[in-house]
């Protein structure tokens, strides 16, 4: 089982696009898993509704639930304790999702704080 990671500003607003990308592009499959398989059937209907036709959704009030569930969300300061709390829950990977449209300096520090929390301890 692997998780999405979603560490830095406007969380909301990229949990938002990340679901709405994967519940209106990537065919019924996912939708159909994310109301059934979590029980959110009004998230996902709701993330829908906001994604269709609109590059930047915002996150339905009734789907943050959903997107805590699913995603990694919190701050730089957090990255770590979130990160090996879903690993010891069972999760196998993290992957990395770089929000649309953002400065390339801020990519490089999300990849620089998800690649320090990730690195092995000595």
């Amino acid at each position: 089982m692997g998780v999405t990671i979603l560490f830095f500003l406007g969380l909301a607003a990229i949990a938002a696009w990340w679901l709405s990308t994967y519940c209106t592009h990537m065919g019924p499959l996912y939708p159909r898993m994310l109301g059934e398989r979590f029980g959110e059937p009004d998230a996902v209907a709701a993330v829908i509704e906001a994604g269709t036709g609109n590059r930047n959704p915002e996150l339905p009030a009734v789907a943050e639930d959903l997107a805590r569930d699913v995603t990694l969300m919190g701050t730089y300061e957090q990255t770590g304790e979130t990160i090996a709390a879903w690993l010891d829950a069972g999760a196998d990977s993290v992957g990395l999702v770089l929000p649309p449209g953002r400065p390339e300096e801020e990519l490089t520090e999300i990849v620089e704080v998800a690649a320090a929390a990730t690195a092995p301890r000595a």
